[in-house]
């Protein structure tokens, strides 16, 4: 009797991802691709499906946008509520800080449906 070996998990980078998606578009079958990249028919698949229902959605940010998003510079642009909006000048201290992720940890740990994983990733974060 011969049994099914599991295939090896194979996570793919952006750069595969994108490649698949290239040569999607030339053509080349879903199998030969899975079989290049180490990975199953599905997958492939799936990369083919977000990119199709993406597609109408999807939008192209310049340097700019990204930079602007991440030094949170779009949230001040947008006039957004002084609620939400975050004062420079509102230093939290170190300790309150801490205080704060201790009080999260605890908070975490008297959980029932909180996981390990969980806790580890916020003692790491706490730390």
């Amino acid at each position: 009797m011969v049994m099914a070996s599991k295939r090896k998990h194979s996570t793919l980078t952006l750069k595969d991802k994108l490649e698949v998606l290239k040569r999607l578009d030339k053509g080349e079958g879903v199998t030969k691709l899975a079989t290049e990249f180490n990975v199953g028919k599905a997958s492939v698949g799936d990369i083919n499906e977000w990119m199709e229902e993406d597609g109408e959605t999807a939008e192209f940010l310049t340097d700019d946008d990204i930079a602007a998003a991440v030094t949170q510079e779009l949230m001040e642009e947008e006039g957004s509520d002084d609620e939400t909006q975050c004062n420079k000048k509102d230093v939290v201290p170190h300790a309150d800080g801490a205080a704060t992720l201790d009080l999260a940890l605890r908070y975490l740990e008297q959980q029932p449906d909180t996981t390990p994983a969980d806790v580890l990733f916020m003692r790491r974060w706490r730390n």
